[in-house]
């Protein structure tokens, strides 16, 4: 998905959570030394992918895709 950087947040050790805009927002989780690496900084246009093992899903508009009983 083509987006924008909108913040990047440093916080504390070698991950930082960058906030990017496609239409909705998105925060990855890239290393410092990555956003370094790719000069990265708010206002920055850049594609995602999603690859993931587990989604939070309070975050998907709070749908579970639990069973209801």
């Amino acid at each position: 998905f083509p987006g924008a950087i909108q913040q990047i947040d440093a916080g504390e050790g070698p991950q930082m959570d960058v906030l990017i805009d496609v239409g909705v927002q998105l925060i990855a989780r890239v290393t410092r030394k990555s956003v370094e690496d790719l000069k990265l900084k708010p206002g920055s246009r850049v594609y995602t992918l999603t690859k993931a093992v587990a989604l939070d899903h309070t975050s998907l508009g709070g749908r579970s895709t639990r069973s209801q009983e």
